[in-house]
């Protein structure tokens, strides 16, 4: 019960957090630092904390861990919400391009608002035709990112162990499928790894 109440309550502050801060329209981009001895200075993203523990519900009732990062070069992590314009009008876009990727970069979602409202979000994504993992709850270390969060859509890149990496995108892009192949790329190419 404990747990629950805590994940209702970080959900609610994020919420509020976002609503004060309203939907981000221009894409804005964070600086690096070094938070990790194996990867470079200009690797690590200083804006945004690594994800090295946390659990988190789905959308389908499933749990999303740290562990499932493993495995995959890179993560991109879509954050939104059901209120925000420029998430609902990239929805279509996020669906086509993560279904272009290779299965060694995967594309997850989460829905800062869907605990409680899971037939709106689900609906989004369906009529969307986005078939990925959507995050709805969460603790440990994704409350931490979540806390730095400001504008919504907020697209994020994490290693294959969840550190934080590359530059985030924050805010709608004009040219969907170019600018997140180019953010993907640049991310890869930080970590040693193959172009997509």
């Amino acid at each position: 019960m404990k747990k629950a109440l805590s994940v209702l309550l970080a959900a609610l502050i994020l919420t509020c957090a976002l609503l004060l801060s309203s939907c981000g329209e221009k894409t804005k981009t964070g600086e690096t630092e070094s938070a990790a001895p194996t990867l470079d200075d200009e690797a690590l993203n200083k804006s945004f904390p690594s994800l090295l523990s946390f659990a988190a519900g789905t959308l389908d009732n499933e749990e999303f861990t740290e562990k499932n990062f493993s495995g995959h070069d890179l993560t991109v992590m879509n954050i939104w919400a059901t209120y925000c314009g420029p998430c609902l009008a990239e929805m279509e876009d996020i669906a086509a391009f993560s279904k272009a990727l290779p299965e060694r970069v995967q594309f997850i979602t989460l829905c800062s608002d869907a605990f409680g409202n899971e037939e709106k979000a689900r609906s989004i994504l369906e009529e969307a035709g986005y078939e990925g993992v959507t995050l709805i709850t969460w603790d440990g270390d994704l409350i931490k990112l979540l806390s730095k969060v400001q504008y919504v859509p907020t697209t994020l890149f994490f290693d294959g162990t969840g550190r934080c990496v590359g530059t985030e995108i924050i805010g709608g892009v004009s040219d969907f499928a170019a600018e997140y192949t180019k953010a993907v790329n640049s991310a890869l190419a930080l970590l040693g790894k193959d172009a997509i």
